[in-house]
């Protein structure tokens, strides 16, 4: 199971960073919109935008693995609908800067190199800080974000220390790509979440039916889906119909116990159905062969 302590630390982690991160972007915006300096309107979007969803982040991890028996489908509600919300206002914003910088005949003066390096030394310690908790899929996502956010942040003021007004569009371009990737990515997520979709692709699938697996377990069906950034994952175990009560409890309390271990799973419906050895023999049969199937489709030719 994943302490309590490592969500706490990870929830005051993204907090801080949050909140660091706001008087960088307010003073970005202010050489943005203040100077006509499109390349900071962009990264202090930017940087705008990571700090919102930071704080997200943070409230959300406080209630991420509370074990209750009132699933908190609001707040993950609410994660998913901020985040459109935030990604459509952002990817807006960041592209009308890249498009003003698309006619930008000068640089910013030499000096404000300094600002964006000190936007890519935040996004660099924040990475540092984060990799000892990336055990968890939110804080590694943000790892490989922190560490883009960097390499571009680097770039874009060694552009500016050489005042070179042809590669502004260039750097102004690419922070608007990135925007673009994770603001969609992540509301894709968030679309799915909301409307309950099964997820595939992520592997945690097929993780689960190993480890059942290993335990001698054989699952009928296996459901995931998301709330928020977490997994919501629903498992159907068939059993003999001659299994005692007693029995049947101890495997849903072995599975659960086993799902719930796994990085990203908010709960755990594990759920078992009377079922005789020639029906399991088919379902398992199928199984096969829709896996073999599916392996074969993957498969270079």
């Amino acid at each position: 199971m994943i302490s309590k302590e490592l969500l706490d630390r990870s929830s005051r982690l993204f907090l801080l960073t949050g909140l660091v991160g706001l008087p960088l972007a307010a003073y970005e915006l202010y050489l943005g919109l203040g100077r006509g300096y499109y390349i900071f309107q962009a990264d202090g979007y930017h940087t705008l935008f990571d700090s919102v969803m930071a704080a997200l982040y943070a409230v959300i991890l406080k209630v991420a693995y509370r074990r209750s028996r009132s699933f908190p489908w609001g707040l993950y509600n609410a994660e998913g609908i901020a985040t459109i919300l935030v990604s459509i206002f952002v990817m807006y914003l960041v592209g009308s800067a890249f498009v003003g910088s698309l006619s930008e005949r000068y640089a910013p003066p030499a000096w404000t190199s300094w600002v964006i390096w000190a936007s890519a030394a935040m996004s660099i310690t924040i990475a540092v800080l984060e990799v000892r908790y990336a055990r968890l899929m939110i804080v590694k996502s943000d790892v490989m974000h922190a560490s883009v956010d960097a390499a571009i942040d680097l770039a874009a003021g060694g552009v500016i220390a050489a005042a070179d007004a042809s590669l502004m569009p260039v750097i102004t371009g690419s922070m608007f790509v990135v925007v673009l990737y994770a603001a969609l990515s992540t509301s894709l997520t968030a679309i799915k979440a909301l409307l309950g979709a099964e997820v595939h692709g992520v592997g945690l699938r097929t993780t689960i039916e190993r480890g059942l697996r290993a335990m001698s377990i054989r699952p009928l069906r296996i459901y995931v889906a998301r709330a928020g950034s977490f997994y919501l994952v629903q498992v159907i175990i068939p059993l003999p119909p001659e299994t005692t009560l007693a029995k049947a409890y101890g495997v849903k309390k072995k599975v659960a116990g086993f799902i719930l271990s796994l990085d990203g799973v908010l709960t755990a419906d594990v759920r078992v159905v009377p079922s005789s050895p020639a029906r399991q023999a088919r379902a398992h049969q199928g199984a096969f062969y829709s896996l073999a199937e599916s392996r074969t489709a993957r498969s270079p030719r």
